[in-house]
């Protein structure tokens, strides 16, 4: 009798316990940021950059690894005078829009096809990156030649000054472990980011406008779930509650255990 009970309390403090420990498991997956040139000179290229973009999708979708069971979430930039986030899915959802359904979202854009902020749409992408759950891999695509030519205040555009470096502001440290895939970008350009950017702990990848239809984005990392300092407080939260919940459950356990004996031990005085 008494091993059955140890046995009960036993199976019964574990199945608590495992369940105030249990959290939920991000699956990996990697966020993709295409940023693509909006402005005027760019107009008639929109349509070529969402047909690459799906195709350079498509070859990643065909190359994933079987435990890679949470889609890829892919996000859309405008690269103009106002920088703005047009879409978010996977590519799924991506292939599942309407014909010509994103192509009106660009074209609902032409008042701000004037300029392009260079900074402003690097800057919806940190943003577009970092938030939970964190990814495994993180992307930055870009389909323009980058010359940066911000609005300005008075009105009109900044004149772009060649070679066109990535302007000040960029906030680069939210940009950590990325990797940059530029497409179209002219040699000077390209030289002048690959500059800039080996000074940050980010991978980039330039394709002048000759390779840019032939050429892919680099491997993708391999799922590695990662733990964000807020993740590793709540996991040791739960640890707390873990051990809590074991010396609470054993411990009530104890205590009716006592007041079982007591009342059997009173029952036995009564028949004698």
């Amino acid at each position: 009798m008494k091993t059955k009970i140890a046995y009960f309390i036993t199976a019964l403090c574990f199945t608590i316990a495992t369940a105030a420990w249990a959290e939920k498991v991000e699956k990996p997956f990697n966020r993709i940021v295409v940023i693509v040139d909006a402005s005027g000179s760019f107009q008639d290229r929109i349509s070529t950059a969402l047909e690459q973009t799906s195709q350079l999708l498509g070859k990643i979708e065909s190359g994933r690894d079987k435990r890679w069971d949470r889609p890829d979430e892919i996000s859309i930039v405008s690269l103009d005078s106002q920088p703005s986030e047009l879409w978010t899915g996977t590519k799924k959802q991506l292939e599942l829009l309407k014909n010509g359904e994103l192509k009106k979202l660009f074209a609902g854009r032409k008042a701000f096809a004037n300029c392009t902020d260079v900074k402003g749409a690097f800057n919806v992408a940190a943003y577009l990156l970092n938030h939970d759950p964190v990814p495994a891999g993180k992307y930055i695509v870009t389909f323009s030649d980058l010359l940066d030519e911000p609005p300005l205040p008075t009105g009109g555009c900044r004149p772009v000054r060649r070679p066109s470096a990535p302007p000040e502001g960029i906030q680069w440290e939210k940009l950590s472990e990325a990797t940059l895939v530029g497409f179209w970008v002219n040699i000077q350009e390209a030289q002048a980011w690959e500059e800039k950017l080996s000074q940050y702990d980010l991978a980039f990848q330039f394709n002048r406008e000759a390779n840019s239809m032939t050429a892919e984005l680099p491997a993708l990392k391999k799922a590695k779930r990662k733990i964000t300092e807020e993740m590793r407080e709540e996991h040791l939260e739960k640890a707390g509650n873990f051990f809590g919940s074991i010396f609470k459950v054993a411990g009530m356990f104890i205590a009716g255990f006592i007041v079982l004996i007591i009342c059997i031990s009173l029952l036995k005085r009564r028949k004698a």
